[in-house]
């Protein structure tokens, strides 16, 4: 784990340890999404949701006591040294705010609905399955029954699909990942099996980043049968209440009157609004912020980014619509004299 950790600080970053802590272990509050969204890790969101205190705590005291990190009150900092250990640790690929909920569901899922159709191509009932747990068969039953297409087309779409989708991987990845399919000519190996990583961690994150660049292909061919397989799991990542306010809102609602609806405090609406404009690109900023934060934010002599809450005037500014106006600067919009 500590190569990981080291991995997510660059050079100049100090992260609060209690935020990272919240942030591995997947606490889905504002001020984790905001911390992790600001700071460029977001994609390690819950990559560790069993991760203990006094576990990490411990982890973090190594770390400095290796000289790998510096602490300052509650702020850690990258060493020199901890900046040479760590730098060849490459995350790119991981999206554990995106699928890291049912990544490993969504991976068991396809590897039976692949063993299940491979021998339905040789007209084979009997067969070991790679799963028997009722909502494995259950998922698998419901998608055959709603497949608008033939058997044939089924058995010759699919493999197609897959085909399509590693064509998109690093070879070593679609390999790694092939490999543990079962079917009527092959039996599939262990993730280990594949891999020379020997630390368990290491061998979990790699997996990770080869089914999370799995599912963000196949999210990419809504129309493929392996999206119609895991669509419902993939939809699961998000918070469901936030989803029902983004569409209460796309229709329409003002704010308050969504607050009604649902019988919700501003509070919570508020959060809503902020995990919807960090993890979606559809959130109407010109329609929420108001122009009189706009103008309030504009007439500062500071940076928008560098400012907190606290610095400001809380009469005149609404905290929810001075977060979301950072989230729009730091996606790049800037088009409404907000710097």
């Amino acid at each position: 784990m500590t190569e990981f950790i080291l991995s997510l600080f660059s050079s100049s970053d100090k992260l609060r340890a209690s935020s990272l802590y919240q942030l591995l272990t997947g606490k889905r509050t504002s001020s984790v999404l905001l911390f992790g969204f600001f700071n460029g890790l977001l994609f390690a969101h819950g990559c560790f949701p069993s991760l203990k205190q006094t576990v990490f705590d411990a982890q973090i005291q190594q770390m400095i006591d290796e000289r790998l990190l510096s602490r300052e009150g509650n702020e850690l900092q990258l060493t020199e040294k901890g900046r040479l250990r760590g730098s060849s640790k490459s995350l790119t690929g991981l999206h554990y705010d995106k699928y890291g909920r049912t990544a490993q569901t969504s991976w068991r899922l396809l590897k039976f609905a692949v063993q299940v159709v491979s021998h339905l191509s040789a007209n084979e009932t009997t067969y070991l399955p790679a799963e028997t747990g009722p909502f494995y068969s259950y998922q698998v039953k419901k998608w055959l029954k709603e497949t608008k297409c033939s058997r044939t087309e089924l058995i010759t779409r699919l493999p197609s699909e897959l085909s399509t989708v590693f064509s998109q991987m690093t070879e070593k990845q679609a390999n790694f990942l092939a490999n543990q399919f079962s079917g009527k000519k092959q039996t599939g190996l262990l993730a280990y099996q594949l891999t020379t990583l020997e630390d368990a961690v290491e061998q979990q994150i790699y997996q990770d980043q080869c089914i999370h660049g799995l599912l963000v292909i196949i999210e990419q061919h809504k129309d493929f049968l392996l999206y119609d397989l895991l669509s419902t799991l993939l939809s699961q990542n998000y918070n469901q209440s936030m989803l029902t306010t983004r569409a209460l809102i796309l229709a329409g609602d003002p704010v308050e009157e969504v607050m009604t609806k649902r019988a919700l405090k501003k509070g919570t609406i508020n959060d809503h609004l902020i995990e919807w404009a960090i993890f979606f690109d559809d959130f109407p900023f010109e329609r929420l912020i108001h122009s009189e934060t706009r103008k309030a934010l504009a007439s500062l002599d500071r940076p928008l980014l560098t400012l907190k809450y606290k610095d400001l005037d809380v009469q005149t500014v609404d905290y929810g619509e001075f977060r979301l106006a950072q989230i729009e600067r730091f996606k790049g919009g800037s088009k409404y004299g907000v710097s």
